[in-house]
């Protein structure tokens, strides 16, 4: 399936942040995978069967750190921190005690492709950093998010 708009900027953003950054790589691996959609991808039931939009491995040594990310529009988002989606960064967290592994990290991002200006709509006293808590960060925070989610 071809990449919308969200999700071609995130992969975009994260090819120049990696150019930009290549020091701080010299001893890392970056992976970006393309998850498939449901009934070929992975999928998390305990999320309500979500199926994040892309899987990244950063591998430095025997240690590696796996992030679930998903571009998502949020300005109509049902059940705003509530919905699966955002919640997912806390039942990942389980998934990573269950695994048991010290050297394996588990995280979950989504990046809203909405501007913080227009999720006005939920709440006007919620700020970026409410966002950012949740594990939510705006794609407009002019290429920042790709460095939040290290």
């Amino acid at each position: 399936v071809a990449l919308n708009e969200g999700e071609n900027k995130f992969v975009r953003d994260l090819k120049a942040y990696y150019e930009t950054h290549k020091v701080d790589f010299e001893k890392r691996e970056l992976f970006l995978l393309r998850n498939l959609g449901r009934g070929h991808g992975i999928g998390f039931f305990q999320a309500h069967n979500f199926y994040p939009d892309f899987i990244m491995w950063l591998v430095e040594g025997k240690k590696q750190q796996i992030i679930f990310i998903d571009p998502h529009g949020m300005r109509m988002a049902q059940g705003g921190f509530n919905d699966p989606k955002v919640c997912f960064y806390r039942e990942v967290k389980t998934l990573e005690r269950q695994i048991g592994d010290a050297d394996v990290v588990l995280d979950s991002f989504v990046i809203s492709v909405t501007p913080f200006g227009q999720i006005g709509l939920w709440d006007n006293r919620l700020t970026q950093k409410d966002f950012k808590d949740q594990h939510v960060l705006f794609q407009d925070d002019r290429g920042v998010y790709i460095n939040k989610l290290f």
